[in-house]
């Protein structure tokens, strides 16, 4: 597995939920596996199999600011980058390997392919592309010729197979154009753990509101929406994340109050988890046009533990409540007052909603696990499986 993001910055999140999770996952399977990733932040990240801090550039650097051209230069500078990083790490394959890039870009994906030439052997090759404007990636645009180079530069290595995912509808149709073959939707990026009850001391009905604060998760309105929620009810309590500040600092996000848990910082895989267990309610106000077919991780994460979801309309996480595979609420308005509306209309109902949450979590976590995903990836049903010595 090789992703520039993960190890990139101080900052957890995704990327090392993911390769948390797809190491743990190897070494159950018995496929002995290693992580490629960035050489600043290396010393604070650790998972069940080898970890090799190789990459010097993250893809989300940039060295030109150019309006006109930077795009081009980057790309450039990027792709020589990446070649040259992992040439100098000298890691090797053998034929049939598969190489995944959870955090795909076109200048890495075209490096990877000078690199896979370079080896001479042939391996399996998975991608997946997150956001991005998939208008951006139109004929003629940049963009789209770029990401045509990287799809061209991998044909050439001459891989036994290749598999490109996307995280969204649209983009996964965008980029088979350029990529000039089919691009599939990735179900899912999240793992899920154990299920597991924790007791609480208050009695209190306790709602989530976890993730990256950020604008397109609804970060404008969260705090109006808790002080008009524990204005209403008194048998309520929250749990808020604000990755942005330390533990025990206090947030614009949340108003503070003897009924409000602030989390700061980025928590991991146990501790989220473990929160997951103590919840009653999960809150996702996102914005639609960012979420309209994004998988959330927080969504998917929710519904394998069980925990209803109260989410907006016109969104993929709408659309798993309204074809019963998922317990929630679904608002459609776009400001505080309408999150609000559904919240009490949730704690309500709670009883029943849970009850089917409940009922819907094998189903859910057969369909939406990342271990279940990553068992489609090329070669994963035929790659090595014997006892790894990573355990």
């Amino acid at each position: 597995m090789i992703d520039s993001s993960l190890a990139a910055s101080y900052h957890r999140g995704h990327p090392e939920h993911f390769a948390t999770g797809f190491a743990e996952s190897c070494v159950r399977k018995g496929h002995p596996a290693r992580v490629i990733c960035h050489k600043r932040h290396f010393a604070d990240f650790s998972c069940a199999v080898p970890v090799v801090p190789a990459l010097s550039a993250s893809l989300h650097d940039r060295s030109s600011n150019d309006e006109y051209d930077g795009g081009l230069d980057d790309f450039h500078v990027f792709e020589s980058r990446f070649v040259e990083d992992l040439l100098a790490s000298g890691e090797t394959v053998s034929a049939g390997d598969l190489i995944l890039m959870p955090t795909a870009s076109a200048r890495e994906l075209a490096g990877l392919g000078k690199w896979l030439c370079h080896l001479g052997t042939p391996v399996r090759v998975a991608a997946i592309f997150h956001w991005g404007n998939a208008r951006s990636l139109n004929a003629g645009t940049l963009d789209a010729a770029l990401m045509r180079r990287a799809g061209r530069s991998i044909k050439a290595a001459r891989p036994v197979e290749v598999r490109y995912t996307a995280t969204t509808v649209e983009l996964a149709r965008a980029l088979s154009g350029p990529l000039d073959q089919k691009v599939d939707l990735t179900t899912s990026l999240t793992f899920l753990g154990a299920m597991s009850r924790k007791p609480r001391q208050s009695e209190r009905k306790r709602i989530g509101i976890l993730g990256g604060a950020r604008r397109e998760k609804g970060e404008d309105i969260i705090r109006d929406l808790i002080g008009r929620a524990l204005a209403d009810r008194h048998d309520i309590e929250f749990v808020v994340q604000d990755h942005r500040v330390p533990q025990g600092d206090p947030s614009m996000l949340a108003p503070e109050s003897p009924r409000v848990t602030l989390l700061g910082g980025w928590l991991d895989e146990d501790d989220m988890q473990e929160i997951c267990g103590t919840l009653d309610l999960a809150v996702l106000p996102y914005e639609r046009q960012f979420y309209g077919d994004a998988v959330s991780g927080v969504f998917t994460l929710m519904s394998g533990f069980g925990v209803p979801c109260i989410v907006p309309s016109g969104t993929w996480m709408s659309r798993r409540i309204q074809e019963g595979e998922a317990a929630g609420i679904v608002y459609h308005g776009d400001d505080a007052q309408a999150v609000h509306a559904a919240l009490v209309e949730a704690l309500d109902t709670l009883g029943p909603l849970q009850n089917a949450s409940a009922e819907k979590v094998p189903q859910w976590r057969s369909k939406y696990s990342a271990e279940s995903w990553i068992g489609t990836l090329p070669g994963m049903e035929t790659l090595p499986s014997r006892p790894s010595a990573y355990r």
